[in-house]
């Protein structure tokens, strides 16, 4: 009792009306007294932690007043109840002691972290960089059809492997060197598959065993890759097989092109032309598949390169042919083989593609599985006459038709 307090009350003489508003000034200095020390002890018990502190203080009078009051009741009560777990600790419901108490509070809304993307219809997915920055820049509705095609591509999105990553590279590719950009060939996909959706034509029913004839390619391609690392150009045979799927296929399949005879077997020729490079290039000496060379002002492509660029092979998985038919001699749509190899010719003969101071040899390897052979006869002979020039040794290898 403060020192004013005491002086007061007992000047007083008994007087009823002064006992009793001395008594109020009794009690309102005892509340602040004891409102100062309920707040001493919540400090105290917010530093010691407030569990521990009641257990320390439940067994001297002080905590034992405390204890039955209706705040120290409160706080006992509650302070049995287990926090909930936070997010990467235990999960033991136990709070916090000493330096670690934190003041009791709802708990936040769990909140997900970079680390652990959204998940639901709406939520971004996680890209390879490459394509993040590609995606960042597309309209609205092109985005739709990236994440459309994205998502037949990657079986799992989050975790895409190397050859999807390669196939959706070379979807886009293919969309931006038709129509000048990437928007503008998404949104033109988004728009022509939005007219149609079953397949049409004759050869329709051929489709499902084309896609999987493709996949399948798409594993054999890998595992050889894995199994020669050693040698270059596997990407671009993923590449290649994932424009057929990707590209013609992918039309078929949702009606924007007729699956009649010719447009189902070009695919299947592509197809089995790569698959056919696919198993030369596992042959011994073999450095690299589907690579470029430039030489005298001229780009050609050549399937296989061997023993360290000295032989640069030709593959070819085509039906036998003439010297008379256009795949020898060209027409509006193709070279012909004559025209390519006078073309490989050139290339070869270039100082810079010299391996030992020589030219490479160029070898025209026929792989048409048919009884009657793989090359024509006379082709054969056509392509052996052109060994030795400008230096440059060819080679014809496969089994000679002779028939009509």
């Amino acid at each position: 009792m403060g020192s004013a307090t005491r002086s007061r009350v007992s000047g007083e003489d008994g007087d009823a009306d002064k006992l009793d508003l001395a008594g109020l000034m009794f009690a309102d200095t005892i509340g602040t007294l004891m409102g100062g020390l309920v707040t001493a002890v919540l400090i105290w018990a917010t530093a010691t932690g407030l569990k521990a502190a009641l257990k320390l203080l439940s067994g001297t009078a002080l905590g034992r007043a405390f204890g039955a009051t209706e705040l120290g009741k409160w706080l006992a009560k509650n302070m049995q109840k287990p926090r909930p777990e936070s997010p990467g600790g235990g999960g033991d419901g136990e709070s916090p002691t000493g330096d670690q108490a934190e003041p009791v509070q709802k708990p936040e809304e769990p909140k997900p972290s970079p680390e652990e993307p959204e998940t639901g219809p709406t939520a971004p997915r996680p890209l390879p960089p490459a394509l993040q920055a590609i995606y960042d820049g597309l309209s609205d509705l092109a985005k739709r059809q990236f994440d459309n095609r994205w998502e037949r591509i990657a079986r799992d999105p989050a975790n895409p492997t190397s050859t999807e990553i390669s196939r959706m590279n070379a979807y886009l590719k293919s969309l931006y060197d038709r129509y000048g950009g990437y928007s503008a060939g998404l949104e033109a996909e988004w728009n022509r598959l939005q007219s149609t959706g079953q397949p049409t034509g004759a050869k329709a029913g051929d489709l499902p065993t084309l896609r999987t004839d493709g996949d399948n390619l798409l594993k054999s391609i890998q595992s050889a890759q894995s199994a020669q690392p050693q040698v270059a150009g596997y990407d671009a045979l993923l590449r290649r097989v994932a424009a057929q799927l990707d590209g013609p296929l992918a039309r078929m399949e949702s009606g924007a092109l007729e699956a009649n005879d010719a447009n189902v077997q070009g695919v299947r020729s592509n197809l089995d032309a790569i698959a056919a490079e696919l198993n030369v290039s596992q042959q011994p000496g073999v450095t690299a598949v589907s690579q470029q060379k430039t030489g005298n002002g001229q780009t050609v492509d050549v399937d296989v390169i061997a023993d360290n660029g000295a032989k640069w092979r030709e593959i070819k998985n085509t039906r036998p042919f003439s010297t008379q038919s256009a795949d020898w001699v060209g027409d509006a749509s193709s070279q012909g083989l004559k025209a390519q190899v006078e073309k490989l010719i050139d290339v070869a003969a270039a100082p810079e593609n010299a391996v030992r101071g020589k030219p490479p040899a160029i070898e025209i390897v026929f792989t048409y599985p048919g009884a009657e052979g793989a090359v024509g006869a006379d082709v054969a002979a056509a392509l052996r006459a052109m060994s030795g020039t400008k230096g440059v040794t060819i080679t014809v290898i496969g089994v000679e038709y002779t028939g009509p």
